[in-house]
C-alpha cells in the first residue's frame, strides 16, 4: 500500500477479533494472522512447562488431572494451538453455530492451523493431516463441515504439500455417517461413551493414505481428549502407525 506521498508501507493488523476490517485481510501471508491473534489472545508457540506433555492441559502442582493421561490411551499426544480464551471461544462458537456469514472465521482458523504446523512440525511433519469429521444431515447439530473447512483453508497455503492436509473433498479420509449423542455437561463416563459412539460412526476412505502413516487429527476444541483418543484407536486399527491430535483451542479446567 502507499500513503499520500506515494511511499510504500505495510499497515498494522487491526487486532483479533477485528479481522473483517483489517487492512491485511486479503494478504496471502497466514503468519500475519497468527501473530496478530497470538498478541491478542495469548497463543503459546510451544506447550509451556506447566502444561501436560500429553494432553496440553494446565497442570496443578506439576500433575495433570486428566484421567486420559493415566489410562490405556492410544493417542500419542494432543497439541494445542491456543487456550480457550473468551474472544477466541466466542468466535469458534459463532463459526460453528452462527449465521452463514460467520463462516468467514474458517479462513482465519485455517491460517492459524497452517502457521502452527509450519512453525512446529516443518522438520518432522505428519504423513497426513485429517479432520475430526463433522456430521451434516438429519438430527445433526451442524449444517456445514466446519472442521473440514478449516483444513481446506489451511491446505490452500500448503502449496508444496508438506503436511498432506486432507482438504474436505468428497474423498476425504474420514467421514461421519450419522449423528451421535452429545456429552456436553456430562461426566467422564458419558463423555467416554459418546466419544466411542462418535468414533464408531466414522468411515475411513483412502486407506492407502492411512496404513503405516503418522496421522494428525485436527479438531477445534478439546476438553478431555476422549474423542480424539477414540478416533485414534479407529485409525490404528485401520493400520495407522501413530496418531496425534491438534486442536485450535484447549478448554482449561477449573481446579
Amino acid at each position: 500500500m502507499t500513503d499520500q506521498r506515494g511511499s510504500t508501507y505495510i499497515p498494522r493488523p487491526a487486532g483479533f477479533p477485528s479481522c473483517s476490517v483489517c487492512p491485511l485481510w486479503k494478504r496471502d501471508d497466514p503468519s500475519t494472522c497468527f501473530d496478530c491473534v497470538a498478541a491478542s489472545v495469548g497463543i503459546r508457540m510451544v506447550v509451556p512447562r506447566e502444561s501436560c506433555e500429553i494432553c496440553s492441559q494446565a497442570t496443578l502442582d506439576g500433575q495433570c488431572r486428566n484421567v486420559l493421561c493415566r489410562s490405556d490411551r492410544v493417542i500419542s499426544k494432543i497439541h494445542a494451538i491456543a487456550r480457550m480464551t473468551g474472544p477466541l471461544g466466542t468466535r469458534i462458537k459463532r463459526y460453528k453455530y452462527g449465521e452463514q456469514r460467520e463462516r468467514a472465521w474458517g479462513r482465519v482458523f485455517g491460517r492459524l492451523v497452517y502457521t502452527w504446523l509450519e512453525r512446529n512440525m516443518l522438520f518432522d511433519p505428519p504423513n497426513i493431516v485429517v479432520a475430526n469429521p463433522t456430521y451434516v444431515g438429519p438430527l445433526g447439530r451442524h449444517d456445514f463441515h466446519h472442521t473440514e473447512l478449516v483444513l481446506e483453508h489451511a491446505a490452500s497455503y500448503d502449496a508444496l504439500g508438506t503436511f498432506s492436509i486432507d482438504d474436505g473433498n468428497p474423498m476425504s479420509a474420514l467421514t461421519a455417517r450419522h449423528a451421535t449423542q452429545q456429552s456436553a455437561g456430562g461426566g467422564w463416563y458419558d463423555k467416554r461413551t459418546a466419544a466411542i459412539e462418535h468414533a464408531n460412526a466414522i468411515d475411513i476412505f483412502a486407506l492407502s493414505d492411512i496404513r503405516g502413516k503418522r496421522v494428525l487429527v485436527y479438531d477445534d476444541v478439546c476438553t478431555t481428549g476422549l474423542q480424539l483418543d477414540a478416533i485414534a484407536r479407529v485409525l490404528l486399527d485401520a493400520g495407522a502407525d501413530q496418531v496425534e491430535g491438534l486442536v485450535l483451542a484447549r478448554q482449561e479446567w477449573n481446579y
